[in-house]
């Protein structure tokens, strides 16, 4: 059973992701074969077809045993049609929910392939959001605590919050008096990366996904200034901007296409969901169903 569960989620991954068959053989070549039961070029494009960059993983990473759990598939498959189990309950449901399950997958894909993404689009949402794609090179000093020093090693030197707050607070004086900000993360800085590098810590982008808060002091920030004392739970950071720049066109623009088509086909969904609102009709069905799973679920459940 669990060979059999594996094989069908490698099969029926997704995204559905398609490739030329090796070397262009004909379709009706034949790879493999176990008695009656062949396996040809075309069969294992149309499993790639179906299943995704895993299946393909797959053929290709053990061909032999690939090709066995095919086989072995094919042979279950066949002696459970000739047992006709596809036409006794549960099979009879599984088989008509996946058949739903894979045509709603199969809609989606279609509806999303179907999008127009023009490069006036993505033109006028990159002018149209251009702070999106700022992006300004900081340094940083990072000043750590702890709320629970009883748990650190005796003898390794901790600050509190406390502390910590007070040592951000000269630290920044001195960066605003004009000291090097690079030289004051070297002497003070607890991020290893930054306070052996001059304090660097690269470049951030409006869309980065950091604390939002921390969004808004960065780039309310012009080059030369500094940040106030950032809390995080572990540490204070005070960041200093270096360079600010906005991410040119052709930069993003692969991204702004992905992004627009996203947007369109959730926005599809979403309208989607609207039309198909349900009113529950039997209520007391589903709280029988939460209070007992196993009897009231049953058709005859009264």
């Amino acid at each position: 059973m669990h060979f059999c569960f594996l094989f069908a989620l490698a099969v029926l991954a997704y995204p559905v992701w398609a490739q030329p068959a090796p070397a262009q053989l004909p379709p009706d070549t034949v790879v493999a074969r176990m008695g009656d039961i062949t396996i040809t070029v075309g069969d294992l494009a149309a499993y790639s077809r179906a299943g995704g960059q895993q299946a393909q993983r797959n053929m290709t990473g053990d061909p032999k045993a690939f090709l066995q759990q095919l086989v072995l598939m094919r042979l279950l498959a066949r002696e459970a049609e000739q047992a006709k189990l596809h036409e006794q309950s549960p099979y009879t449901e599984q088989l008509a929910l996946n058949r739903q399950m894979v045509l709603s997958q199969a809609r989606l894909s279609d509806h999303y392939d179907k999008i127009l993404i023009t490069a006036e689009d993505q033109r006028n949402h990159y002018e149209k959001n251009r702070d999106q794609y700022r992006q300004m090179r900081v340094k940083v000093i990072y000043l750590s605590f702890t709320s629970n020093p009883a748990a650190i090693p005796a003898g390794q030197k901790v600050r509190n919050e406390t502390e910590s707050l007070e040592l951000a607070k000269n630290v920044l004086a001195k960066a605003r008096a004009g000291e090097d900000f690079g030289k004051l993360a070297g002497e003070h800085s607890d991020d290893m990366k930054s306070k052996h590098n001059n304090g660097e810590f690269g470049v951030i982008r409006r869309t980065d996904k950091i604390p939002e808060e921390f969004a808004r002091a960065i780039f309310a920030l012009k080059p030369g200034d500094v940040t106030e004392p950032l809390r995080q739970p572990n540490g204070y950071y005070l960041f200093r901007a270096e360079e600010e720049a906005t991410q040119p066109f052709d930069e993003v623009r692969d991204e702004i296409y992905s992004k627009l088509k996203e947007t369109r086909q959730r926005a599809w969904l979403d309208e989607l969901s609207r039309k198909t609102a349900v009113e529950i009709e039997k209520p007391e069905f589903f709280e029988r169903l939460r209070a007992n799973p196993a009897a009231s679920a049953t058709p005859n459940a009264r």
